[in-house]
């Protein structure tokens, strides 16, 4: 498994979109959408992708916390919190396919829908947005009753 790590080192790319320790993707990169449904097989190839390729940076339960995590400035992102579920799939695809420092750019090695498969299996490890019920008015509509003239 160490030899994956020196695979990774000849593929340092620097995208610095947000300034000193912020890495975005340009607003038309985060815009894109994933073409690819988030169906079980989606989810699953991803999942196959993550344990070749990223676990020992982000680690088994993908919390940035891998054998090599450690050793990178800066740490690998913990992809499960609320703070990954905020950047849109296009930034997600934009970093997994250009890669930065340590991180490798994986557009070379995987294709276009091996890259979304790993971005739908992201996805399944973070926090589902609550579903936000609208209250029920109160008051129902009033009807006339047969008995009321």
């Amino acid at each position: 498994m160490q030899e994956d790590h020196h695979e990774m080192e000849g593929h340092e790319h620097q995208h610095d979109m947000g300034g000193a320790g912020h890495w975005m993707a340009s607003e038309e990169e985060a815009k894109k959408t994933n073409p690819v449904q988030p169906a079980e097989a989606s989810v699953t190839k991803g999942r196959e992708l993550f344990k070749q390729k990223c676990i020992l940076c982000h680690g088994e339960g993908a919390k940035g916390d891998g054998p090599l995590a450690d050793t990178l400035d800066p740490r690998p992102s913990d992809l499960t919190g609320e703070m990954a579920a905020l950047h849109p799939d296009g930034d997600l695809f934009y970093k997994i396919s250009k890669g930065r420092g340590a991180m490798p750019a994986w557009e070379p090695v995987w294709s276009e829908e091996d890259r979304w498969n790993l971005v739908n299996f992201i996805r399944s490890l973070q926090p589902k947005p609550q579903v936000q019920h609208q209250a029920e008015p109160q008051s129902k509509p009033q009807t006339q009753s047969e008995d009321s003239h």
